[in-house]
Parts: structure tokens; C-alpha cells; sequence
């Protein structure tokens, strides 16, 4: 082994002391970036999305209600009309992603 890559004990204290201040800066930026975690931004935006679902209902009961169903006389009649449909779709696709 080179003399360069033996760690003495002069060297690995030396180590430990800098790891050390290395591990307090990251403590201290962790520390610092707590108070800018932008809880209120969340909030404000979780509460508009909160009440744009509210609306959703409304909504999709009317562009239901512009759509015309021609049914044939022939077979079963659907249980769910588009608005339910739609709804029901929209829930399976936001469950999805939540």
C-alpha cells in the first residue's frame, strides 16, 4: 500500500471532522427549509380543487342533458344513464390516481 492510502489516525479524525460538519450544514439547510414548506399554497389549492368536485355533479348533469340517446326498440335499457356513467367513470379514474 502507498504511503498516500494509509489512513492514520491523524487522518481519520481528520475525516470524522469533516463528515461531522457536512452532516451539520445538512442539518441546519433541513432546519432553514422547514419554514418555507408552503403548507398555505397546498392548502389554498387543495380547497379550490375541494370545490371544483363540488360543482362536478352539476356539471356533468348538464352536458348529459345535450346528449340525445337514440335507442333502438330492440334489447334491454341501460341502467345507468351518460351522467351516471360519467360520474361513475370520473370516480374510478380519480380513485386511481389518488
Amino acid at each position: 500500500m502507498e504511503d498516500g492510502m494509509k489512513i492514520t489516525r491523524k487522518r481519520a479524525k481528520k475525516l470524522l471532522e469533516v463528515l461531522e460538519e457536512e452532516r451539520e450544514k445538512i442539518r441546519k439547510e433541513n432546519e432553514e427549509g422547514e419554514d418555507s414548506y408552503p403548507y398555505e399554497k397546498w392548502e389554498r389549492e387543495r380547497k379550490e380543487i375541494v370545490d371544483r368536485l363540488r360543482n362536478l355533479p352539476d356539471l356533468v348533469e348538464e352536458a348529459a342533458s345535450h346528449i340525445e340517446v337514440d335507442r333502438p326498440n330492440r334489447g334491454r335499457k341501460q341502467k345507468l344513464d351518460p351522467a351516471q356513467k360519467t360520474m361513475l367513470f370520473l370516480f374510478a379514474r380519480l380513485t386511481q390516481k389518488s
